[in-house]
């Protein structure tokens, strides 16, 4: 379906159940913008809604997922026994020490002796 104007027709006997049927088979992504009278119909134009501007929760979502990515990472790169330490072969070097800073205050890691580890949970 393409995403800018979309035209319905309605026939002109048709009832208003049909009516509003057709209307709303585009679903919630599209607005009705004007109806015209055609012969032997009414014409309606719809306008495709525009995706709502970024907004400030969105970074939050990016930071998530980066947090998120980086655990499966470590997980998948450290034994439960081995110090937790960067490598690069898990990301850039910013999101790993971001990520570690969460990952003590939500107990993923855990401090002994002033060595990093995962948690056992």
């Amino acid at each position: 379906m393409d995403r800018g104007i979309l035209v319905i027709d309605v026939p002109e006997n048709a009832t208003a159940e049909e009516a509003a049927c057709a209307l709303n088979a585009p679903g919630g992504a599209f607005v009705l913008v004007q109806v015209l009278p055609v012969p032997g119909a009414h014409r309606a134009y719809l306008r495709y809604k525009q995706a709502p501007k970024a907004s400030a929760s969105r970074p939050a979502h990016k930071e998530a997922d980066a947090l998120a990515r980086m655990t499966e990472a470590v997980r998948a790169t450290f034994m439960p026994h081995e110090t937790i330490r960067y490598r690069p072969s898990l990301g850039p070097e910013s999101t790993f020490y971001r990520w570690r800073k969460w990952a003590l205050r939500a107990r993923v890691l855990i401090t002994s002796n002033g060595k990093t580890y995962l948690s056992a949970v």
